[in-house]
């Protein structure tokens, strides 16, 4: 008899239907292992969502402890004369500037010459502040060209920077400081190896240039200065003060200076003053990113309270994802203990956060009364410094706690992960049997098919005989 091809042709019987019913019933420790890995999955995406608005509360943490640094305004009145920047030892106060002289940077230039024009042979020997160094002029680089890129390629020179600049009548080798600073000055000596001296005193446009040309020493100069080292002169509050740099630092204790023009006659003013705005908004963003990590962790932890969780499967997946977690909601108590503790260092009229307008409602949710801290800014500003720095490091040294790699949050992922890791596993050993199974209900209503097949042929045959007599 031929072989049946599918499942009740011979029969009759639904028997693919019968098989689908029973490998169903079959699946469903599958499905209950699916479910769960889902579950965990939702942990783990829920545990993310908790770790990245501990990172957020951890940036405002920083800048709420950092906040010395944001808490003063540095104001400069003609802004093209210069600009402030105050640091974390700024005190309020103006002062009257006035640039006489910026500083610059040392230049000399060599007489016109063509770049690749062949001079004398030596060395040069430099000196620019602090920087000795010396390159050798030799056959395969006594040129304009070549001295220039000797000297730049000095491993010892970190002070001279050479380049060389053409116009109509030539080129010239510049030598120009990389500081500034009448402390800065450039100064070369040469010493002529050729044999021939009388080409040190060569103008350089002559067809033999002499190496000496570029002399610049107290004894020799043979180098034009297109610019003198010099420092800045300035005049703060009246009182005359030099600086090498264009970029000064704590002149005004605790601000940095940085001179862009001379202004002789019309003093600009530097104005410090207490950045109220700025510190606000540094207490904001702090209240957000709080508000933002409460309502996270409340979200993923609460219960639907129509669902009775113990009754189904289908119940269960109905609650939030960390519907039950103690560590999440630890997470949240120990924040708000965190809050709610004074951090050692802290003294004085303000030393809890609710002093300076900051407090958590019963519900959790934090917020700022603007004009309880406007006077705490007004009032007590070094108190207020103070307490924004203690709970700050307290918060940021919490957060630190909890997301490092020993931290709970890990734990609580590598567990979750350990336990998908062990689903799987069961996942693919009962699969494995699912297809065992299958295909033994198929061989047997396989055969069954077979045998009523049969049957029914023998069945029609006696019918027929039956019939015939």
């Amino acid at each position: 008899m031929a072989s049946i091809s599918s499942l009740g042709v011979g029969s009759g019987l639904d028997a693919e239907s019968i098989v689908t019913k029973l490998m169903a019933v079959e699946k469903l420790p599958l499905t209950r292992l699916t479910t769960r890995t889902a579950g965990y999955n939702a942990k783990i995406s829920a545990y993310g969502a908790i770790s990245s608005a501990l990172a957020t509360l951890k940036t405002a943490a920083n800048a709420f402890y950092s906040t010395k640094t944001n808490l003063l305004t540095s104001t400069v009145s003609d802004a093209t004369v210069a600009s402030a920047t105050s640091g974390t030892s700024a005190s309020s106060g103006t002062y009257a500037l006035e640039i006489s002289q910026l500083a610059k940077a040392h230049s000399l230039s060599s007489r016109v010459a063509g770049a690749s024009e062949t001079m004398g042979t030596g060395s040069l020997a430099i000196s620019n502040g602090s920087n000795s160094f010396s390159v050798t002029i030799d056959s395969t680089n006594n040129t304009l060209a070549g001295i220039r890129d000797a000297i730049n390629a000095s491993s010892t020179n970190t002070s001279v920077r050479a380049n060389i600049l053409t116009d109509t009548s030539g080129a010239r080798l510049v030598l120009t400081s990389k500081e500034t600073g009448a402390s800065n000055t450039i100064s070369i000596a040469v010493t002529d190896n050729d044999g021939n001296n009388t080409d040190a005193y060569n103008v350089l446009s002559n067809t033999n240039p002499g190496l000496s040309q570029l002399s610049f020493t107290a004894g020799g100069n043979n180098l034009t200065q297109v610019q003198a080292a010099q420092n800045a002169q300035v005049k703060l509050d009246n009182v005359d003060l030099s600086f090498s740099s264009n970029t000064v630092v704590d002149a005004i204790p605790g601000v940095t200076l940085k001179l862009t023009k001379e202004n002789v006659g019309t003093p600009a003013t530097v104005t410090i003053a207490r950045d109220s705005t700025g510190i606000k908004k540094v207490a904001d963003d702090f209240v957000k990113a709080y508000n933002d990590l409460h309502s996270t962790i409340v979200k993923n932890t609460a219960a639907n309270p129509s669902t009775t969780l113990s009754t189904s499967t289908d119940a269960a997946s109905t609650a939030s994802a960390l519907t039950g977690d103690s560590t999440a909601r630890s997470i949240d108590r120990q924040m708000r203990e965190a809050l709610r503790t004074v951090p050692s260092g802290v003294t004085g009229a303000l030393t809890q956060l609710a002093d300076a307008g900051i407090s958590i409602d019963s519900s959790g949710v934090m917020s700022v009364d603007a004009t309880k801290f406007q006077k705490a800014v007004d009032t007590n500003f070094s108190g207020l410094q103070s307490m924004m720095d203690g709970y700050g490091k307290a918060v940021n040294t919490l957060v630190t706690t909890l997301t490092d790699t020993n931290g709970v949050i890990s734990a609580r992922t590598t567990g979750l992960k350990d336990s998908i890791k062990l689903l799987d596993n069961q996942k693919e050993m009962l699969n494995n049997r699912l297809t065992s199974i299958e295909k033994r209900y198929r061989a047997r209503f396989s055969s069954l098919d077979t045998m009523i097949s049969g049957m029914q042929t023998t069945s029609t045959f006696l019918t027929q005989q039956i019939a015939k007599m």
